[in-house]
Protein backbone atom coordinates (compact mmCIF):
# COMPACT_ATOMS: atom_id res chain seq x y z
CA UNK A 1 0.00 0.00 0.00
CA UNK A 2 1.03 3.59 -0.62
CA UNK A 3 0.43 6.98 0.95
CA UNK A 4 -1.63 9.66 -0.79
CA UNK A 5 -2.15 13.31 0.07
CA UNK A 6 -5.67 14.68 -0.38
CA UNK A 7 -6.27 18.41 -0.76
CA UNK A 8 -9.80 19.50 0.03
CA UNK A 9 -11.61 22.59 -1.23
CA UNK A 10 -11.91 23.94 2.33
CA UNK A 11 -8.12 24.15 2.81
CA UNK A 12 -7.70 20.89 4.69
CA UNK A 13 -4.90 18.47 3.78
CA UNK A 14 -5.09 14.79 4.79
CA UNK A 15 -2.91 11.73 4.33
CA UNK A 16 -4.39 8.27 3.74
CA UNK A 17 -2.95 4.91 2.80
CA UNK A 18 -4.33 2.49 0.21
CA UNK A 19 -3.68 0.57 -2.99
CA UNK A 20 -4.76 3.61 -5.02
CA UNK A 21 -6.38 6.98 -4.22
CA UNK A 22 -9.94 5.61 -4.37
CA UNK A 23 -9.05 2.74 -2.05
CA UNK A 24 -7.30 5.12 0.36
CA UNK A 25 -10.39 7.36 0.58
CA UNK A 26 -12.61 4.33 1.09
CA UNK A 27 -10.35 2.96 3.83
CA UNK A 28 -10.52 6.37 5.54
CA UNK A 29 -14.31 6.14 5.60
CA UNK A 30 -15.10 8.53 2.76
CA UNK A 31 -17.74 7.59 0.23
CA UNK A 32 -18.18 8.59 -3.38
CA UNK A 33 -20.06 11.72 -2.30
CA UNK A 34 -16.85 13.17 -0.86
CA UNK A 35 -15.36 13.61 -4.33
CA UNK A 36 -17.24 16.89 -4.79
CA UNK A 37 -15.37 18.35 -1.81
CA UNK A 38 -11.98 17.08 -2.97
CA UNK A 39 -9.86 19.55 -4.92
CA UNK A 40 -7.10 17.11 -5.95
CA UNK A 41 -4.76 14.42 -4.65
CA UNK A 42 -1.04 13.77 -4.91
CA UNK A 43 0.98 10.57 -4.48
CA UNK A 44 2.98 10.21 -1.27
CA UNK A 45 2.91 12.27 1.91
CA UNK A 46 3.79 15.75 0.76
CA UNK A 47 3.26 19.40 1.49
CA UNK A 48 3.93 20.76 -2.00
CA UNK A 49 0.92 23.06 -1.82
CA UNK A 50 -0.16 25.68 0.69
CA UNK A 51 -3.66 27.00 1.20
CA UNK A 52 -4.14 30.60 0.05
CA UNK A 53 -6.85 32.15 2.22
CA UNK A 54 -7.31 35.09 -0.16
CA UNK A 55 -7.91 33.10 -3.33
CA UNK A 56 -9.35 30.11 -1.44
CA UNK A 57 -7.18 27.77 -3.45
CA UNK A 58 -3.98 25.78 -3.29
CA UNK A 59 -0.68 27.35 -4.38
CA UNK A 60 2.28 25.19 -5.34
CA UNK A 61 5.38 26.02 -3.34
CA UNK A 62 8.53 26.70 -5.26
CA UNK A 63 11.44 24.42 -4.27
CA UNK A 64 14.26 26.10 -2.39
CA UNK A 65 17.69 25.77 -4.02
Amino acid sequence: MKWFTFYWRDGKREYFIGNDPAHALNMAGYGQGALGALDFWSPGKNQEYTWNKNSRGWDKQEPHP
